[in-house]
């Protein structure tokens, strides 16, 4: 659903040693005066858009105590902290070091820590973590959720809550290990081949298959089903998608079209749209499903297969450049070299994979659990709707199912608590708010004198995925406008996530407000070896609809051809 107009914010906010300037629609947001000598940023990566209760408290169940742990473990010298300020998300970083011994303990301690898993990254995941990830799927998919007892299902709930904080532990212990292994590939390359740039460097890592990349192949694959019935091809391209599966179910031939699709759906249909509760799973509406498809069929150039022998071939031509230049370098050089791209290869594969299964996967098992949770409590009366659930706490979540178990619901009388947080949530939708809070810390010496503007019409960010294209631009400030993307545009949104990952074939280019090199954004966009530029502050106000832009996905620039 497109977000309302925003309302204008140019206020802005001082920090701490000055008054705050805020709108009516935004009070202070601190409960405790202390948090303004603080400093935030809005989470626009994970959290582009408001969240509710459950979503909110959801997510910092699980990243607060995921990162905490995997910090410890690996004795990380800082981890972020999330905060919830107007139904927005914001973090901080917390350092548990001196800012100047930041660097000394990662060169240190953290590097000893990681060395048990960076000995063999891939095998780790595949005999460590993953096995454990997959058992806790197990334990969701094999409980009968709809049979299960109330006192059973108020039980699998408090066993769920604490399983998905070990799910995310390991999440975080994935994270840090592979974002420790491409930093020393990185440096690594660096030194040795002075003058290069950071895409440069991510070419020995392009074209290596994932989890995401294997879903984008399949949408393919069942266009060729697809195409393979005239009728079926029909309907698809010219049907609305809410409605296009309806029509084939009525098709003479669709059978085994419906039967790759639904082979499909098995396959890569558990997985929610983001990683909030409050996003469907692709198998409860396939809609995007077949939106994508039309695309596949009615744009069949844009085939993300034709391009995996080019990519495999630059990868291989950028390692034998990088070997050769190495030629005469001393054996443990080569070796050095050798061990940190090895490292980063399976590093870019789990930076997909981990979230496949971890962020996506295993967050649309639980919402399914805590949507029979309130299926129930609506039977009972407690809850007038079942998306009424979202505007709960965990906690109170928790003792709602408790009180179902005890069948004490008839006193249970939720409309009130929904009724403030709903009107929480409309009271700031479309409002917009500082992407900073708090006192900002100094900038180091180098960073303290700012860059001269760019030219008007001319957006800087960081250059994702190399290339020129133009095109028109389709703004998609959530998946759900995403659809409506039409072969040659340009996609502009907040961030994206993995199942827009098959638009990356329709889309002429890809600009992003947040984002980054090794991020999902950055790693699929050059699987489909479509320009990319990320960091663009406001890209979604500030690039209308209809505009015809330049993207550069080298330089990390956007410029304005023409309003359209």
């Amino acid at each position: 659903m497109t977000q309302p107009n925003r309302r204008s914010y140019s206020d802005g906010i001082p920090n701490a040693a000055s008054d705050y300037r805020l709108p009516p629609q935004l009070p202070p947001p601190w409960t405790d005066p202390r948090d303004a000598e603080l400093y935030f940023e809005q989470d626009l990566t994970h959290f582009p858009h408001p969240l509710a209760m459950l979503d909110y408290d959801f997510a910092k169940h699980c990243v607060d105590h995921g990162m905490s742990m995997a910090v410890k473990r690996l004795s990380s010298p800082f981890r972020t902290e999330m905060r919830r300020f107007w139904t927005h998300v914001y973090t901080r970083e917390v350092l548990y070091c001196p800012p100047q011994e930041v660097q000394e303990v990662w060169n240190t301690t953290t590097r000893e820590a990681f060395a048990p898993m960076l000995a063999d990254l891939g095998r780790h995941w595949s005999n460590v973590w993953l096995p454990e990830i997959r058992a806790a799927q197990r334990s969701w998919s094999a409980f009968d959720l709809e049979g299960a007892s109330d006192a059973d299902l108020a039980d699998h709930l408090a066993r769920s809550l604490q399983l998905i904080r070990r799910v995310w532990e390991i999440h975080f212990e994935v994270v840090y290990s592979v974002g420790h292994a491409w930093n020393m590939y990185y440096e690594t390359f660096m030194e040795l081949f002075e003058g290069a740039t950071r895409l440069e460097a991510m070419t020995p890592l392009e074209g290596l298959d994932n989890m995401t990349a294997e879903a984008g192949r399949a949408i393919w694959q069942l266009a060729e089903l697809a195409q393979a019935v005239p009728a079926v091809a029909e309907t698809v391209a010219s049907s609305d998608p809410s409605e296009a599966l309806a029509r084939l179910r009525d098709t003479p031939g669709a059978e085994v079209f419906l039967t790759g699709f639904d082979d499909y759906l098995q396959a890569y249909g558990h997985r929610s749209t983001s990683i909030n509760l409050s996003s469907k799973s692709l198998v409860e509406d396939p809609t995007p499903v077949v939106s994508q498809l039309r695309d596949a069929l009615t744009n069949p150039g844009s085939d993300p297969r034709r391009h995996q022998d080019g990519r495999n071939r630059d990868r291989e031509q950028a390692i034998e450049r990088a070997r050769l230049a190495l030629e005469h370098y001393p054996g443990q050089f080569r070796k050095e070299f050798e061990h940190r791209l090895a490292q980063a290869q399976v590093a870019v594969q789990l930076k997909e994979n981990h979230n496949f299964v971890i962020d996506y996967e295993c967050t649309a098992a639980m919402r399914r659990l805590v949507m029979e949770v309130a299926r129930r409590l609506v039977v009972t009366g407690s809850l007038e709707r079942q998306e009424d659930v979202l505007h709960l706490s965990l906690e109170e979540l928790q003792a709602a199912a408790n009180a179902l178990a005890k069948n004490v619901t008839g006193a249970l009388d939720l409309s009130m608590l929904v009724a403030e947080r709903a009107a929480e949530m409309e009271r700031y939708a479309g409002v917009e708010v500082p992407t900073t809070l708090g006192t900002p810390p100094p900038k180091p010496p180098a960073e303290a004198s700012e860059a001269p503007a760019p030219e008007p019409g001319t957006f800087v960010g960081v250059g994702m995925s190399a290339g020129v294209a133009r095109g028109r631009v389709r703004v998609a400030r959530s998946f759900d406008d995403a659809g409506a993307l039409r072969p040659g545009e340009v996609l502009v949104a907040t961030s994206t996530t993995q199942p827009w990952s098959p638009l990356f074939a329709t889309a002429a280019a890809l600009v992003t407000e947040a984002g980054g090199v090794l991020s999902h954004v950055g790693v699929i966009a050059r699987e489909y070896r479509l320009p990319a530029v990320s960091g663009v502050a406001k890209a979604v106000d500030v690039l209308k609809d209809g505009m015809i832009v330049e993207v550069d996905g080298l330089a990390g620039v956007v410029r304005v051809i023409s309003e359209g």
